[in-house]
């Protein structure tokens, strides 16, 4: 099964820009040979992990880093796959806590590796249905 290493998010906003870099490694074994995966990254603004109070809702997924919504991979031999993603935003798009919602901003990023499953299907036989009359 795919492994996934330690996620490394930076962010650096000048002015009204936030570039954003992602590293990740995603690992595939003997047992991944032939099996395809999608592969997404998303930002997320957290809201439940750093003590927020309950109107500040859920966890928000902000932008997805790259590609946009999955990159499909086809593990043809056991190797790792090292990912350096480069966003630019507006910096605008990070203000996920406002309101009544203490600053500062919290951010994670969430990589998601997940197997392509091969479908299962089955027709019937041939019915061939004549009019009568």
């Amino acid at each position: 099964m795919a492994k996934i290493g330690d996620v490394d998010l930076d962010i650096d906003v000048r002015n009204d820009r936030a570039i954003i870099n992602v590293k990740y490694a995603v690992t595939f074994e003997e047992s991944d040979k032939g099996q395809r995966y999608n592969e997404l990254c998303r930002l997320i603004g957290d809201d439940t992990n750093v003590g927020d109070p309950p109107e500040a809702g859920d966890d928000d997924p902000l932008a997805f880093l790259a590609p946009l919504y999955f990159r499909e991979i086809r593990v043809d031999q056991p190797r790792t796959h090292h990912r350096r993603l480069h966003v630019e935003l507006p910096s605008v798009l990070l203000d996920e806590d406002f309101g009544p919602i203490p600053d500062p901003d919290e951010f994670r990023a969430l990589v998601t590796v997940v197997p392509v499953a091969k479908p299962v299907r089955k027709e019937s036989d041939l019915v061939v249905v004549r009019k009568k009359g």
